[in-house]
Formats: structure tokens, sequence, C-alpha cells
């Protein structure tokens, strides 16, 4: 694991530029070519469309899987030409994930994704143990599988493990918080800080309030965020103009992003995230 605590964030977007240059494939196209690829390997899969970046898995011998392909997306547009390695490099996960009961509470992980990740036509049992966060994102429980991030339906979770949700979610942020950096004293004071773990949680920091309503952090100011990718979070404070301005600038060149998370900015207010406007 790295962390990382940048000082001048200007790099940060000339990397936020480059990444969202242009793709000869829309989000949707590419979810249609990875179906195409899923029924080539697998003919006898049953393949339900459940968002613009994600489709529900079903073979008959084990408990659907949700496939979400922003990750396998993401990789396409950093390089189009490997399009079909892509595809079944990503087929070959969702095959092989096998028996989702198969893990331990030692895997489980608390992830901050979009409220897309919880399609409104998937049936509350099928759904993941999550939390509203703040606009539109939520935190949900997570196994860390060795290729990819899996999401049991939330009564899976509780059968298999014995836990409650209390339980699951005690256990899930501790296991994440291990892997999330410290939050300084300083951060975001004087310059744009930014956060990244080279594990993907970099956005799992806005679930964890230790991190950011410890006495010496606060006395600061209210923190602001903006949580531009998965893996990388930029934060300054309220009173700072200059730093939410910066902000605002970086979560503008998330729309249209596959990387992107949101384009929202957060302040941290009396324990809890709220939009800024």
């Amino acid at each position: 694991m790295r962390s990382l605590v940048l000082g001048v964030v200007s790099a940060m977007f000339v990397a936020l530029g480059c990444a969202a240059a242009a793709t000869p494939m829309s989000m949707a196209s590419f979810r249609d070519a990875y179906i195409a690829e899923l029924r080539r390997e697998a003919p006898s899969v049953s393949v339900k469309i459940v968002a613009d970046d994600a489709v529900e898995v079903t073979d008959g011998k084990r408990l659907a899987d949700t496939a979400y392909l922003d990750n396998a997306y993401a990789f396409y547009r950093q390089d189009p030409s490997q399009l079909r390695a892509i595809l079944k490099r990503y087929v070959g996960q969702i095959l092989a994930t096998g028996d989702l009961s198969q893990y331990t509470a030692a895997q489980l992980r608390v992830l901050v994704r979009p409220v897309s990740y919880l399609p409104s036509d998937i049936p509350p049992g099928k759904r993941p143990l999550y939390r509203p966060l703040a606009g539109n994102l939520v935190a949900l429980v997570a196994v860390d599988q060795p290729t990819a991030f899996a999401f049991p339906p939330a009564d899976l979770l509780r059968t298999t493990l014995k836990l409650d949700d209390e339980s699951l979610w005690a256990r899930a942020l501790q296991n994440t918080g291990r892997k999330l950096p410290r939050v300084p004293p300083d951060a975001g004071k004087s310059a744009v800080a930014a956060f990244t773990t080279g594990d993907g949680l970099a956005s799992s920091m806005l679930a964890e309030p230790d991190l950011w309503d410890a006495p010496e952090v606060e006395a600061g100011g209210p923190p602001v965020v903006a949580p531009v990718e998965k893996d990388l979070v930029f934060m300054t404070r309220l009173g700072d103009p200059a730093g939410v301005a910066a902000l605002r600038g970086a979560a503008a060149k998330v729309a249209g992003d596959p990387d992107g998370l949101t384009n929202q900015l957060f302040v941290r207010r009396n324990g809890a995230w709220e939009v800024l406007p």
C-alpha cells in the first residue's frame, strides 16, 4: 500500500484531463460487447442489464452475480485496441467467481460508490449491505476477492458469516481502515491535499468518521473533499476559497469519465457529510 499527501494539485488536474480522453465506444456499447462475449463463453448463462455499467449473471448453479464494468471500461479507454483481451479477462472473472458464500469476515471492505450501484429494479433481498453517505454516493459492504470486489446480497452476508448488520459494518470498517491514509491535522490548510492508496480505496475514507472528526483535524476548519475517483480524493478547507475553487475544477472533469466517482463536493459538519452547494 502507498499513501500520498500531495501539496500541489496541478499535476493531478493534468492526469485527470488525460484520463478523460475520448473513446470510440460508449459505456452502453461496451456493456453490450461484454454480454456478447459472455454468451460466447457460456451460452447457458442468463444475463439481465441492471444499469449502464452493470449486468446480473446467473448460470443456474449458484446465486446470481452482478458484474460491475466500470473498471473494465476504464482499461478499454486507456487502450481501445485491447478490447477483446479486456472482455475475455473480465468475462473469465465473473465465470470463475464461484460460490459467493465462500469468504471470511477478514475479506470484508467498505467501498464508496455511486448510488447507481443499487439499481432500483434489483429486489431488496438481492441488494448488498449499504448505507447512504451523502449526495449521490453510498457506502457498501464488499468482499475483497483475488481478482475483483464482489457485492454479495446483504442476506447472504448475514447467513454466511453469522453476523448482524452492525457487526458486519464494524468488521468491514476495521478491515478497510488498516489500508487508509491518515488525515494530517494541517491537511488542506495551506494547499490542496490529495489522498490515494494504490488499492482503489481512497474514496472509502469518506466512510471512516474517525479520520475526519478527530479534534486536531476539526481545528483546521470544516474539511471539503472532492472524491473524483475511487482512489483519488482531493481535500481543502471551507475557509479557503481558492482551494474550494480548485476542487470544483477537478470535480468538473469527472462528467463522462468512467474512472470518475462523482462531480459533487462534500463538506464535513457535525459528524456528517453534506453536499457543498
